[in-house]
């Protein structure tokens, strides 16, 4: 993670590095990164000049009600429902999270994020004392190694 805040604190079009990644079995551990235009908020880092595109109160998520090709791009062709969070969100007195308008805010911005291909971290508070976590982790990886390292970063 630090190679990488390192290598693109002057890429505007990167927003984070993010630390975690789902144990997706397609991907073989390479030792690889790569840029997705998404956000992760499972062990990350970010500049300042990035996190001053933070927009707490969301400006224009409205157009999300009525831009059916906004909402799409918004959710990742659809592959998640990330507008009904940002509405609930926004709409609802009893929602704290800054995640969701975090992801918002670099969506605005077309920024990118660095994953790892494999997780880098091991997510170990599923105690059921966490605000938004439960006693069983559902992302565990079961194939995790402590000392994996990425050593192929993508050219900016």
């Amino acid at each position: 993670m630090n190679e990488g805040l390192a290598r693109y604190s002057t890429n505007s079009n990167v927003f984070m590095i993010v630390g975690y990644n789902f144990p997706f079995e397609e991907i073989k551990g390479k030792k690889e990164a790569y840029f997705l235009p998404m956000v992760g908020t499972q062990a990350w880092g970010t500049w300042k000049r990035a996190w001053d595109h933070f927009d707490p109160k969301a400006s224009g998520y409205e157009e999300l009600k009525s831009n059916e090709v906004l909402r799409k791009s918004f959710n990742l062709s659809d592959s998640y429902d990330y507008t009904s969070l940002l509405f609930h969100q926004m709409e609802s007195s009893n929602v704290s999270s800054w995640a969701i308008r975090w992801w918002w805010s670099v969506f605005k911005q077309k920024g990118l994020s660095l994953f790892p291909d494999k997780s880098l971290i091991k997510n170990i508070g599923w105690d059921g004392t966490g605000r938004h976590s439960g006693k069983v982790n559902p992302y565990s990886d079961k194939q995790w190694k402590e000392n994996y390292s990425i050593k192929e970063f993508p050219t900016d």
